[in-house]
């Protein structure tokens, strides 16, 4: 289903850098079975989006140069930074990317006084 929807998979091997544990149902069944299904490649990247760690995960990028890329919304806010800040990381990371995908907050956006909003889809493009 997915080499239908992302026709580069048949194509080329996938490569991603992930910190999402397995047991994670998006970082387990989705990521770890794409690779398995296509024959790619899992790094696993000790940062994450956190301060203290995302340096780990800007030197994993730098390193690998992933094919799809995932990430949540605090982690892309540090990547961009990064990527605006380094024009030679930015070219090595945009090198073989083909897929960025951005995972959503379950129940969408949080409201004053903690109510949810949105559609409550897990992803988006």
């Amino acid at each position: 289903m997915l080499r239908q929807a992302w026709p580069f998979l048949a194509a080329e091997r996938p490569v991603i850098v992930d910190w999402l544990p397995w047991s994670h149902t998006f970082g387990g069944n989705h990521n770890v079975n794409m690779m398995l299904s296509n024959g790619g490649t899992l790094y696993v990247d000790g940062g994450r989006p956190a301060p203290a760690l995302f340096g780990q995960t800007i030197a994993n990028l730098a390193a690998v140069r992933p094919t799809i890329y995932f990430n949540v919304p605090a982690g892309y806010a540090q990547l961009v930074p990064a990527l605006e800040g380094d024009p030679a990381f930015a070219e090595r990371f945009f090198s073989r990317l083909r897929l960025p995908r951005q995972a959503q907050q379950r129940g969408g956006v949080r409201r004053p006084g903690g109510a949810a909003g949105g559609d409550g889809g897990a992803c988006q493009p």
